[in-house]
């Protein structure tokens, strides 16, 4: 396998040359600022820009040249990155090995037809494009609401800091998706081809040379663009008491949220240690969190802690009965002061590092994994794989001490189900 990169002006273009896979995958991330009134728009492009083009006006035209092209695959989507986001758009193709010459290139050039000749009329987005994709963007909001996990965790983040990018909704909102219109729409989209920083990431048993004068022909963005800055966010304010909340709802379970801030982690920390504290409190399957709360007590149906690198924060999430909401949180805050004491082993340690180092080899078993791998090393700063293993094996208890008094409890939120209290 080797990685090439070509900075290009407009644009950064990343090769991964690999013999590896039968397919190759082309991936396009638009990023730029986080802004909360940009979300919905941003989530309508990602809906509407694969529907339909100006060569391809209808689903049934883009489905006879996807078949035309040995059933490539393309989807898009969106994500908040801490302090950036990114529109993304990702095609996956049969190598020519398996196809027939001139495959790539044709596939290729269907997504740069996504991308640069939309389905445009009177500078708006098709009509019936649109409603399609606005219905579709209007459900996916409205799911998250849907069900107690989400809406916990949303509220969580929210009560935690309403004005952060880690508590914005990715799907948007609804207040924001009535005001776009066609014209609107298609004016962002301009924008966005104006203004955000683009990197392209093309994985597969490619021709570097050949590829690189593909793109630079096609690829038809020539604004010079500024650094946007790390993805990072970190945070200024911490609670000398954690807030507590609790809001009633319809659903029968409840839900218990616990938000924490980490404070001034080194690289290596974030990159590692905190790997190995997150595993060992909630995130394995025999986890302090997991044999305390729920096998020795059982106070929850499920419990387990996940950590937000970017956003520089973790949740503890439970599906608890109301009436156990207190004693549930005083084992909860138990257990992270167990881990600031120690009260963990060097075996829990080798277990964590195990699985961290398995899964750091699975990121090489396809080519949307590889190019995952190399924007986190764009984006963030990782590490490639031989290196992630290489500097987990050299976490000690001490440092996952040392991290374990970096995590503030912010925010303790009940989601109380109507069943149960």
């Amino acid at each position: 396998m080797n990685y090439h990169k070509y900075l290009i002006g407009p644009y950064n273009l990343h090769i991964i040359k690999t013999n590896q896979f039968k397919k190759d995958v082309i991936t396009i991330d638009f990023r730029r600022k986080t802004k909360k009134e940009e979300i919905t728009l941003r989530n309508f492009l990602s809906n509407i820009l694969i529907k339909s083009t100006n060569n391809y006006p209808t689903e049934r035209l883009m489905n006879i040249k996807r078949e035309e092209l040995y059933d490539v695959k393309y989807s898009s989507g969106t994500s908040i990155s801490g302090n950036n986001m990114i529109l993304y758009f990702e095609m996956q193709m049969l190598n020519e090995k398996y196809t027939e010459k001139g495959n790539f290139e044709k596939s290729f050039l269907f997504l740069m037809d996504m991308l640069f000749h939309p389905n445009i009329i009177k500078k708006g987005f098709q009509e019936e494009q649109f409603l399609l994709a606005k219905e579709e963007i209007k459900n996916n909001i409205e799911s998250i609401t849907e069900s107690a996990n989400g809406l916990a965790t949303l509220h969580l983040l929210e009560t935690m800091d309403k004005k952060s990018p880690f508590s914005f909704r990715a799907d948007g909102y609804l207040e924001d998706l009535e005001k776009i219109t066609p014209n609107k729409l298609y004016k962002y989209y301009l924008d966005v081809l104006q203004s955000d920083t683009v990197d392209i990431y093309i994985a597969g048993n490619v021709d570097v040379n050949k590829v690189k004068k593909l793109v630079t022909e096609y690829f038809f963005i020539k604004t010079i663009k500024k650094p946007i800055g790390s993805h990072f966010l970190y945070h200024d304010k911490f609670r000398k008491r954690a807030k507590t909340v609790i809001e009633k709802t319809d659903f029968h379970q409840s839900q218990l949220r616990i938000g924490l801030k980490l404070i001034n982690l080194t690289e290596f920390e974030r990159k590692y240690v905190l790997n190995i504290y997150n595993y060992i409190l909630g995130g394995g399957p025999d986890s302090l969190l997991f044999k305390v709360v729920r096998e020795k007590n059982s106070l929850c149906y499920s419990i387990s802690s996940h950590v937000s690198k970017v956003f520089n924060i973790m949740t503890i999430k439970a599906g608890i009965n109301a009436k156990d909401f207190k004693k549930a949180v005083k084992l909860i805050r138990k257990e992270l002061k167990n881990m600031e004491n120690g009260k963990f082993t060097e075996e829990d340690i080798e277990k964590a590092k195990t699985v961290y180092t398995s899964s750091f080899l699975s990121i090489l078993d396809s080519p949307s994994n590889l190019i995952g791998l190399y924007e986190a090393c764009e984006y963030f700063d990782w590490d490639l794989v031989e290196e992630r293993i290489m500097n987990t094996k050299k976490v000690t208890k001490e440092m996952v001490l040392a991290v374990s008094k970096k995590i503030k409890l912010d925010t303790i939120y009940l989601l109380e189900g109507e069943q149960d209290g």
